[in-house]
């Protein structure tokens, strides 16, 4: 289940998931994505399995920052854990801590400088699982802890913060983009990496896949194959084997083996 952020805090965080008894088997890989998450493991945390190299056992509280990489969860329990999604760039102006600082990186709280956050963990350290009171004590705590960090906010630059939103329309060109901030590629590609964690072109190959996958309207629809041609369309690629080719990179999957098998879920456990 998932609650929307409390409203104070809503152009902070974007909603916050309690997971139980989730089965790592029915679950794909973890997708790139330009978004952060502060996740609390109620039980024994799994491992992470990326494409190459070694597997990585998660901390009981830990950071998931930008991600280009996709992962795979492996764990022989359940999964039961809560979930702070966090809205694209905010860490950026509540902790005013460089986005790639934390690029594919799964850093756990007690080694970062999020002390305040500590209290959170207690709070699940001795519980399974969550009932509605324990959510909402972990919540007024939550809240109360970001609000502390309100009052000194970093705002972002102005034209990576339009740079991104003109990013999410499908439309728009990134040399368009430029242009209209009076900033060169050079200097917007430096301001989206500190502060999204991923250069613009990244970004918004990232944005188009998951906003795709994110809407449940796609799923298991017997008409899906038929229309690829107007899925390109309405996100702005010039041809169906350019967003095939896209999918393919981020998922691992073709758009209809995806959209045939998999339910939609949080972005870090991928569906």
């Amino acid at each position: 289940m998932f609650f929307k952020a409390p409203n104070p805090l809503s152009p902070f965080l974007k909603e916050i998931w309690h997971w139980k008894q989730v089965d790592t088997e029915s679950l794909p890989w973890i997708l790139p994505s330009y978004e952060f998450e502060l996740v609390f493991h109620l039980t024994s945390p799994p491992y992470i399995y990326p494409l190459t190299g070694e597997p990585i056992r998660l901390p009981l509280a830990h950071w998931v920052g930008p991600q280009n990489k996709r992962w795979k969860i492996v764990s022989t329990e359940k999964l039961n854990l809560i979930s702070i999604r966090f809205q694209a760039g905010s860490p950026y102006e509540l902790f005013k801590e460089s986005a790639l600082t934390y690029l594919n990186r799964f850093p756990s709280i007690e080694n970062t400088s999020f002390s305040p956050f500590l209290k959170l963990s207690s709070l699940v350290s001795e519980s399974e699982t969550l009932n509605t009171e324990g959510i909402h004590k972990f919540v007024a705590s939550l809240t109360e802890i970001l609000e502390s960090y309100l009052g000194e906010i970093k705002p972002i630059d102005a034209n990576v913060s339009f740079a991104f939103h003109e990013l999410t329309n499908a439309t728009a060109g990134i040399y368009e983009i430029a242009k209209k901030t009076g900033i060169s590629r050079k200097q917007l590609e430096r301001g989206m990496k500190q502060v999204y964690g991923l250069p613009p072109g990244e970004l918004r190959k990232m944005h188009r896949i998951l906003a795709m996958i994110r809407n449940p309207n796609y799923y298991k629809s017997e008409k899906m194959e038929t229309r690829f041609t107007d899925l390109a369309y309405d996100y702005g690629y010039t041809d169906q084997s350019h967003l095939i080719r896209d999918f393919k990179s981020v998922t691992g999957y073709l758009p209809k083996d995806w959209f045939k098998n998999f339910e939609k879920m949080s972005y870090f456990y991928n569906s």
